[in-house]
C-alpha cells in the first residue's frame, strides 16, 4: 500500500498518550468486521473513548457499534469490507469541519448521557437487584425502569 511515510504503528502506549493522540485527531476510523469464523468485537472501547474526547468516528454497523454510533447523528457508519466507502466517509469528515463538530458534539453528549460509568454502575446494580429478588433477570427491565412482575 506504500503507506510507510503516512502511517505509524505506534505499539503499546500509556493511557495518557492514547488520550492525547485520539483527542488531537481530526477523525477516528474503527472499521470493525465480523470474521469468517464469526469472531467479532462487542463494542470497541476506542469508539466510546474517542466520542468522549470529542473526536468524530467512522465505523461499521456490526455487533454493538450501531448502539452507540448512529449514522449521521453521532458518527458515520460504512459497510464492512468496503474500503472505498471508508475512504469516502473519512474524506467527507476531513473536508467538512461543520460536520465534524456537529457529530463530535452529539457523540460526546450521547456518551455522557448513556455510557457514563456512574450510569452504567446504576444500571448494573438495578439488574443485580432484580436478579436477587426474582432469581433471574428480565432483559431490559431494570434499564427501562419498569418493574418485574
Amino acid at each position: 500500500l506504500d503507506l510507510a511515510g503516512v502511517v505509524e504503528l505506534a505499539g503499546p502506549l500509556s493511557q495518557a498518550r492514547v488520550r492525547e493522540l485520539i483527542g488531537g485527531s481530526a477523525v477516528l476510523a474503527a472499521p470493525s468486521v465480523v470474521g469468517r469464523d464469526g469472531n467479532q468485537d462487542g463494542l470497541p472501547t476506542v469508539l466510546l473513548e474517542a466520542m468522549a474526547l470529542g473526536t468524530p468516528c467512522v465505523s461499521t454497523p456490526v455487533t454493538g457499534i450501531p448502539e452507540v454510533l448512529q449514522d449521521g447523528l453521532t458518527g458515520l457508519l460504512v459497510p464492512q469490507h468496503d474500503p472505498p466507502a471508508l475512504a469516502a466517509a473519512l474524506g467527507r469528515l476531513i473536508d467538512d469541519a461543520t460536520l465534524r463538530v456537529r457529530l463530535a458534539c452529539a457523540a460526546r453528549a450521547r456518551v455522557e448521557r448513556e455510557f457514563a460509568s456512574d450510569r452504567q454502575a446504576r444500571q448494573l446494580a438495578g439488574l443485580l437487584e432484580v436478579d436477587a429478588r426474582h432469581g433471574d433477570i428480565v432483559a431490559g427491565s431494570a434499564v427501562a425502569g419498569s418493574e418485574v412482575a
